[in-house]
């Protein structure tokens, strides 16, 4: 029995070994094409990467706060932009589950200050509503008068709410009949998340999410006063004169740090998080600890149109399905002020998760390159050497930023 055993043992330490010497190679060629990134002024922030449930590279690069010197780490949490939508499709779903709402309804059984037009939940969490998009021009004219009204420059929810119950502005289409990207949708969902569940949309969040799925480091953040903001990671634009310009996302500060106006609609953004985080939340949505599996599977799947055909980036609620290649993803992205964020994840235990508070325009660029990395395509076999040409732009930028702000950073793995 000993001389059957002994080489089972043998041959299952050789697989093990082989195992964690690929997910090293893998890791190692990760951390070559962030540094090569970080290098050219390309990439300033978190990534995590994960395939087939193992985690795989996880690393921050670049600065927090530049006019404290403050470097990033992987704890800080980063404004997720509209990858919020994510999760706020998932507490739509949550009151789905238990009963309390139903995808079929018309969103005034909910909010009788929406006029009823035929647009249910279903179409709110797909952006096919067809509902008025009322975030600028003309409709935040008409908003702002409210805020005077009040003499507190502050957009809520509330506002809003109120907003289509005063002027019912004409839909951009029937219910169902097109994809029209809508942050209001997401809005009004927010909205009928604390009036069922008679809980603050941030309250919900955190008993329903964030502790369930021990996201400690995630957040609503709605600004108070300068001196008194949680915030550690800020957004910068790259300038050729002033180089790295702090880029505030819709609020406005004296200089005393009181607040002098600011946009405190929530629901399509406004939660902060980080790379770790959103893998522990991927992870329990698809383990089935938030929503019951048939609930996340229609989550997924894409919504079709009155046409019969489904959107053109196949959208589910609060998610749809990577189109920029062929490869099969679940996405969301976001950007607000120059944040950069995308969470992508397969069904298989893959993820790639990016955090970038530099506005550059390369995170898809990168989501795309790890994927060529986790595939193990032989051209990208390093990125040390790779010659990438560079808008003029950052070419013309590159000496600034080794002069003021590169922090030389060396490899994770020898």
């Amino acid at each position: 029995m000993k001389k059957i055993i002994l080489p089972i043992i043998l041959l299952l330490m050789v697989l093990v070994c082989s195992a964690q010497g690929h997910s090293l190679a893998i890791a190692k060629r990760i951390d070559s094409l962030i540094l090569a990134r970080y290098n050219k002024s390309m990439f300033n922030g978190s990534i995590l990467v994960q395939k087939d449930g193992e985690l795989i590279y996880k690393r921050s690069l670049g600065w927090a706060n530049i006019e404290t010197r403050d470097t990033l780490k992987l704890s800080y949490p980063v404004r997720i932009a509209s990858v919020t939508k994510t999760l706020t499709a998932v507490c739509i779903l949550m009151l789905v589950d238990e009963g309390k709402v139903s995808l079929e309804h018309d969103v005034h059984d909910y909010l009788p200050e929406i006029t009823k037009t035929g647009i249910t939940i279903h179409h709110l969490l797909s952006h096919t509503s067809g509902i008025a998009a009322i975030n600028g021009g003309g409709h935040f004219d008409k908003i702002g008068s409210y805020l005077e009204e009040r003499e507190e420059y502050r957009f809520t929810n509330a506002d809003v709410l109120r907003y289509f119950k005063e002027y019912q502005p004409e839909p951009l289409a029937e219910p169902g009949a097109k994809y029209s990207y809508s942050n209001v949708s997401y809005t009004i969902l927010a909205s009928i998340v604390e009036r069922i569940s008679g809980m603050k949309y941030a309250d919900y969040l955190e008993k329903n999410i964030f502790i369930p799925c021990k996201m400690e480091s995630s957040f609503l953040y709605l600004p108070n006063t300068k001196n008194n903001n949680p915030e550690k990671v800020f957004s910068y634009l790259r300038t050729e004169e002033e180089g790295y310009k702090r880029e505030e996302v819709y609020y406005k500060y004296d200089d005393q740090g009181e607040l002098l106006y600011s946009n405190d609609i929530y629901g399509d953004k406004y939660i902060c998080s980080t790379v770790e985080d959103m893998n522990l939340f991927n992870k329990a949505l698809l383990d089935g600890q938030l929503l019951q599996l048939s609930t996340v599977e229609k989550m997924l799947t894409p919504v079709l149109l009155n046409n019969g055909k489904p959107t053109a980036d196949k959208q589910g609620y609060g998610i749809y399905q990577n189109t920029r290649t062929d490869r099969f993803f679940y996405e969301h992205s976001g950007a607000i002020g120059a944040y950069e964020v995308l969470n992508m994840f397969d069904l298989k235990g893959t993820q790639i998760i990016l955090m970038l508070n530099i506005e550059n325009g390369e995170f898809f660029r990168i989501a795309s390159a790890v994927e060529d990395i986790l595939e193990n395509k032989k051209e990208q076999k390093t990125y040390k050497g790779r010659k990438e040409k560079l808008p003029k732009a950052k070419s013309a930028f590159l000496p600034v930023f080794n002069q003021k702000y590169k922090i030389n950073y060396t490899p994770l793995y020898d």
